[in-house]
């Protein structure tokens, strides 16, 4: 995959590790998920990844903090929950507010503000995730 140009979309060091072993182009890995440990964001940022997606705020200070002291500016999106339910099995919808993924939809452009004002962060937009699995765009289109 790697020698073909793809890129991978991690949720965790271990994941980091491996795309990384595996050949991946640092700046093609986009660290996503919730969780993600001080740890973990050290070593994403150490690895000069691609992409953060945020999911609170409180992550998106953590993150700055930690680019901050390393005189980087770490290259994150602030994942949205746009409360569209995309039809999938409940064990894997991740668009709808008792999902708790990403931060609501009135909260964030407030939410991004601060967070674009913080010295370490280059935020550039938002993300969303409704699902995996959809059989119709609708929903995608909805969010």
């Amino acid at each position: 995959m790697a020698e073909r140009g793809y890129g991978a979309d991690i949720v965790s060091g271990g994941e980091l590790r491996r795309a990384l072993g595996a050949g991946m182009n640092p700046r093609d890995v986009v660290f996503s998920g919730a969780g993600k440990t001080n740890r973990e964001l050290s070593e994403a940022l150490e690895a000069r990844i691609g992409q953060f997606n945020l999911e609170l705020e409180e992550e998106g200070e953590v993150l700055a903090r930690l680019a901050h002291g390393r005189g980087m500016r770490a290259p994150s999106l602030l994942r949205v929950d746009p409360d569209v339910d995309a039809g999938t099995h409940a064990k894997i919808s991740t668009g709808k507010r008792e999902n708790k993924f990403g931060v609501a939809t009135a909260d964030a452009p407030a939410m991004y503000d601060r967070l674009a004002r913080l010295n370490g962060l280059d935020l550039r937009g938002v993300a969303l995730h409704i699902g995996s699995q959809l059989s119709d765009l609708a929903p995608l289109e909805a969010a």
